[in-house]
């Protein structure tokens, strides 16, 4: 088990041990299908649920580790076709999120900023702790300038909510009103889940295809 600290100040809990909990469970399953004379199975669903980013590689450790530990016969033999339904870590990295500051102020010493999208709309996820937010600066007034200063910040939604707080503790170079802020790996969950809360339509957010 395994705590991570959020972009927005939560926290989530990812409890590897559920992936071993649950093969072995199956494994259970399979032996007393055998015992009661029904006929051998060959086929294991571990199903989906699987985060993205880095998180997806330990995801992936745990499984192994689990079907080494109780299917190991049936691995060395080749008899068992294992399915998974790892659609996140596929749907995820291909898109990105691009939001435009529209507001901003400095309270005890930290930069706060409001930006065009938040949690009622593409951030919707991160209500239930889905992932860590990856957020990178568009800084277009100083395209030469390769370091910057960074200040301690919290970045809101637009919708005036109190719960709107896509990004806090979060290091930002200081931001002005039409700068950009871009958040990567949002395939998944994000606009799909969004609502038009306090007249911010999700439905109208565009979206670009490009293909390299």
């Amino acid at each position: 088990m395994k705590n991570v600290p959020l972009a927005n100040g939560n926290e989530r809990v990812i409890n590897f041990h559920a992936f071993e909990d649950a093969i072995e469970a199956a494994k259970t399953t399979f032996d007393t299908a055998v015992q009661l004379g029904l006929p051998k199975m060959h086929i294991l669903d571990i199903g989906g649920g699987f985060t993205s980013g880095p998180k997806f590689t330990d995801a992936a450790s745990a499984v192994k580790v689990a079907l080494q530990k109780y299917f190991p016969g049936e691995l060395a033999d080749g008899n068992l076709k294992i399915i998974a339904e790892p659609g996140r870590f596929f749907a995820n990295s291909p898109f990105t999120l691009a939001t435009s500051v529209i507001g901003k102020r400095e309270r005890a010493e930290v930069k706060e900023y409001w930006i065009s999208d938040g949690m009622s709309g593409s951030m919707n996820f991160l209500k239930y702790g889905h992932d860590e937010v990856i957020c990178t600066p568009l800084i277009m007034k100083n395209p030469t300038c390769k370091e910057l200063k960074t200040w301690n910040s919290t970045v809101f939604g637009p919708t005036c909510d109190p719960d709107d707080t896509v990004l806090k503790g979060f290091e930002l170079p200081e931001l002005d009103v039409n700068d950009w802020l871009v958040f990567h790996n949002m395939g998944a969950y994000t606009s799909s889940r969004g609502n038009d809360f306090n007249g911010f339509k999700t439905s109208a957010i565009p979206t670009i295809a490009y293909e390299n």
